[in-house]
């Protein structure tokens, strides 16, 4: 039993030494703090935050014309980015379109045999394969384009909500080593390691 006791001690002490945070402190049964419904209320309002933007305006604005939301928000910097997006997506999908025809034209003319295509050394299983290969590419572009078009209004509607968010340096979390000794009627120290969130 001394020598657990004695273990336990030589481990809170070398997390105090090794970590340097704070000191141990004993956890006795009148350490229970009560908290008043007022001073939660107090404590809320001090957390509560109002945003500069209005995040429906936001949105809204992004859906009309991509970008005019994060002009709204002032958000300048965003803006050749989206529409950077949008030319990837647009490039893909007139070049994988354009390759989609050239294939699509070929298996034409080799079903029919009115024509002679562009691809005379591949057989007419490669021209169907490679058509759908190209039909796909070019429909996920589409899918991507929309996806972006629909992120760049969320980023706007959230950027909006969140520009009243405190991000001071009060925000803090704090750690420090917890030696506990038991009550009445238990024997023995243990240790242990307590997390405090400081929010203003």
């Amino acid at each position: 039993m001394k020598m657990a006791c004695f273990r336990s001690i030589i481990i809170l002490l070398s997390l105090t030494a090794f970590f340097g945070g704070g000191n141990a402190h004993a956890q006795s049964s009148d350490s229970l703090r009560i908290v008043s419904s007022a001073d939660s209320l107090a404590q809320a309002k001090k957390t509560e935050f109002k945003s500069s933007r209005n995040p429906k305006i936001a949105v809204r604005r992004s859906l009309l014309l991509p970008g005019w939301g994060q002009a709204y928000n002032h958000r300048y910097w965003k803006i050749p980015i989206i529409y950077a997006g949008f030319a990837a997506t647009t490039f893909v999908i007139i070049d994988q379109n354009s390759q989609f025809v050239r294939y699509r034209d070929a298996v034409k003319c080799r079903s029919y045999g009115t024509c002679l295509d562009e691809f005379p050394d591949e057989d007419i299983n490669t021209l169907i394969s490679n058509r759908e290969y190209y039909r796909r590419n070019r429909d996920l572009a589409v899918v991507v384009t929309g996806l972006w078009y629909a992120l760049q209004a969320v980023e706007a509607y959230i950027d909006a909500h969140m520009m009243g968010f405190d991000v001071s340096d009060d925000l803090s979390l704090h750690w420090s080593p917890l030696m506990m000794v038991g009550g009445p009627g238990s024997i023995g120290i243990s240790s242990g390691l307590t997390l405090k969130l400081s929010i203003p």
